[in-house]
């Protein structure tokens, strides 16, 4: 809003043919009468040291933001963190991280959408006799539009509170010199509570139910639990010429969740912040899930001088998200690279490095966690009403991708590059009806097939190459 009474600026050509017949005899600015200069204050105190062949470290914060709107609280965090890390003779190494904090959120919103509509004569905190803002800053306009932005965020602050421990522990075990072990746990809780409430005799342009109050509570708490064990071994053969890696590992992954909430409309009494005061449209939600899944790798990589780059790898997991009768899934990569241009009877000066490559993998993308069973919606008097059918041989989308290219670089300075992939995206979940005679609407099935074929080509020039300057152009 400007001086001038125009809701945006027109711009200086637009505004020499606009003018104002009756000028306000006061204005003001309304960003600066909803817009305040709150404070930040983030106050931190930590300790580090060693004692012997352990280290550590410890830290408290407290980060308190006032907020840029006013009547609105701000945001408040308090956090702690605390790491250690031990060594344990000369081929074990154990370290632990945890961190912990609370948080406090309010926020209404919606309070610049309404401050857009005001006119530069509205003033937006003057208030009645009761000391209460008024919802309607221009009284000659009774339109549903004019809102006076500071009555919400001074009479609607919902509180988001959210407290959250993550910890994590980690042990490296090194037995031989080709050898070496790591196990890993980590540990995940986040516990969240949302209230809101209008309370009777809220005030609206307009005449709502709202005026008569209402109120919400959620609470909701995750939890994630990882462990894994990964076992690696290296290996020269034949004077070093042939380099292999094999590695072993194990992950296990655990979720939990549950929330509720409650609430309702018509407050019985203004002021008391209890969803019994709520004596119409109440309601109760509730849910919870459980994911377990399991993981086992076994990778291995050969390089043979540089020239032939072999890799393998495969997994095999297990999920609960999956189908009753078919929980367990196969996932397989391979890929094989040829260093042309090191080749001993390879003699073009002209080419700096020559590279042929050939890879094809799988991914899976898992199901939600309702796809697999059969849903039903409630009704009047507890009446069950199919919804969506249950699949017991439900399984994740597989994705393979397969790609062959080449790298080509001349004169040390010139790149080309040429691509060839190819994606088939197998067994995609879809949500298709089912026979009439089910009596469901919908079920989740492995039913589709997307199947994506791409060229690459890329070209790097160098443009300018000097001690202290590297310019290229790529074209792709």
């Amino acid at each position: 809003m400007y001086p001038a009474g125009f809701a945006r600026n027109p711009g200086p050509l637009a505004g020499r043919s606009l003018f104002q017949v009756n000028e306000f005899p006061k204005v003001y600015n309304p960003i600066q009468q909803l817009v305040t200069n709150g404070e930040v204050i983030n106050s931190t105190l930590d300790a580090t040291g060693k004692v012997g062949r352990t280290n550590f470290f410890a830290s408290i914060n407290q980060l308190r933001q006032e907020g840029s709107i006013k009547f609105m609280p701000g945001y408040t965090r308090n956090s702690m963190r605390t790491n250690v890390d031990q060594q344990l003779g000369s081929n074990v190494n154990i370290s632990f991280r945890s961190s912990y904090s609370t948080a406090n959120d309010y926020n209404s919103g919606g309070a610049f959408f309404s401050l857009t509509r005001q006119p530069a004569n509205a003033e937006r905190r003057q208030t009645d006799s009761k000391v209460r803002i008024f919802i309607r800053t221009v009284a000659q306009q009774q339109g549903a539009q004019n809102t006076n932005p500071a009555y919400s965020t001074q009479n609607f602050v919902p509180l988001n509170r959210i407290d959250r421990f993550v910890g994590n522990f980690t042990a490296r075990w090194t037995p031989l010199s080709w050898l070496d072990g790591e196990f890993n746990f980590g540990y995940d809780n986040r516990n969240n509570f949302q209230e809101t409430q209008q309370d009777r005799g809220f005030r609206t342009t307009a005449l709502s139910a709202t005026n008569l109050g209402s109120i919400d509570r959620s609470a909701g708490r995750s939890t994630s639990l990882n462990a894994s064990g990964n076992l690696s071994a290296r290996k020269g053969w034949f004077d070093e010429a042939l380099n292999t890696r094999l590695t072993l590992r194990y992950l296990y992954e655990g979720q939990d969740a549950r929330s509720q909430g409650t609430g309702g409309t018509n407050l019985a009494v203004p002021g008391l912040r209890d969803p019994d005061a709520a004596i119409q449209n109440y309601y109760t939600t509730g849910g919870s899930e459980q994911v377990r899944q399991v993981g086992f790798f076994t990778n291995l990589d050969v390089d043979y001088k540089g020239r032939y780059i072999l890799g393998g790898l495969v997994r095999r997991d297990g999920s609960s998200l999956f189908g009753s009768a078919n929980r367990w899934q196969t996932y397989g990569r391979g890929s094989f690279a040829w260093r042309l241009s090191d080749e001993p009877w390879f003699n073009v000066d002209q080419v700096s490095d020559l590279k042929f490559r050939y890879s094809v993998g799988q991914a899976g993308t898992r199901p939600i966690f309702s796809e697999q069973y059969e849903t039903f919606n409630i009704g009047n008097g507890g009446a069950l009403n199919p919804n969506t059918l249950g699949n017991r041989f439900l399984a994740p989308e597989v994705s393979t991708e397969t790609e062959m290219g080449m790298d080509l670089e001349l004169f040390g300075r010139y790149g080309l590059t040429v691509t060839k992939a190819r994606n088939v995206i197998d067994q995609q979940l879809l949500q298709v009806p089912p026979p009439a005679a089910a009596g469901f609407a919908s079920q989740w099935k492995n039913a589709g097939q997307l199947t994506n074929d791409v060229w690459e080509v890329s070209l790097t020039i160098p443009l300018i190459a000097t001690r202290n300057t590297d310019y290229s152009a790529r074209i792709d």
